[in-house]
């Protein structure tokens, strides 16, 4: 119980408090009395000085490597599957990025691209609105912060294999994480996407390996590493 005491309220007491008086007794309720014989385990000052070493603590990161972070952490919790609100911010996130990107280096539209391209002009606001309305709920609350809103997560598949895609045709590099969930769409949620004149590849893809997510990562993943060595 005192390291309890002393983990919850070291940050905001100095080293030299003294506990008589009873107004921590107050504070934390009759339940919950510090022992008489506690005392802090580090001062406020000792804290907000680990603080300020970690923060000097620097990552230099490139928009390609964010991007590739992001998504790989977002196939692994697919995989594994994790909470989809997380798997769809952590996509959402790197397709934006990868979006700017291949704007900026004039590349071919990504899959949300053409399918806003089918949309009638006077449609165009409420389709874009749409397409980023898990995202954007997920990451803001000023405007509607009682909402609830009706999310899909199928709706993140066809954006992390865009974002894969794209990564890939930005970089040229096979990301093993990332083709192991290219060849689980192809064979299962983006199975209508693919050219019919490979429809025979993907009924071998489906014999060949496992249904189930976290039994199709697992077999594949290995394959698919050995082919980047």
């Amino acid at each position: 119980m005192n390291s309890l005491y002393a983990s919850t309220t070291s940050t905001i007491v100095d080293e030299n408090t003294s506990w008589s008086g009873g107004g921590v007794e107050q504070a934390l309720g009759a339940d919950e009395r510090a022992p008489a014989s506690w005392t802090p385990a580090r001062s406020s000052s000792a804290v907000f000085a680990s603080i300020g070493d970690a923060m000097k603590q620097e990552l230099h990161i490139g928009k390609l490597d964010a991007a590739r972070r992001q998504l790989e952490t977002a196939v692994r919790l697919y995989f594994a599957e994790a909470d989809p609100v997380s798997i769809h911010t952590l996509t959402a996130a790197a397709h934006a990025v990868l979006a700017g990107l291949n704007k900026a280096r004039r590349g071919p539209p990504m899959l949300e691209e053409q399918m806003l391209g089918w949309v009638k002009p006077a449609m165009l606001p409420e389709a874009k609105r749409r397409l980023k309305a898990a995202a954007n709920f997920f990451k803001h609350a000023d405007r509607d912060p009682n909402a609830i809103y009706a999310f899909s997560p199928s709706q993140t598949e066809v954006l992390l294999f865009d974002a894969g895609e794209t990564y890939r045709r930005l970089t040229g590099e096979l990301v093993p994480t990332l083709a192991a969930y290219r060849i689980w769409f192809t064979r299962g949620p983006g199975a209508e996407l693919v050219d019919p004149a490979r429809a025979g590849v993907v009924t071998k893809l489906r014999i060949a390996f496992s249904d189930s997510r976290q039994e199709f990562f697992a077999q594949v993943l290995p394959v698919v590493t050995s082919l980047e060595k």
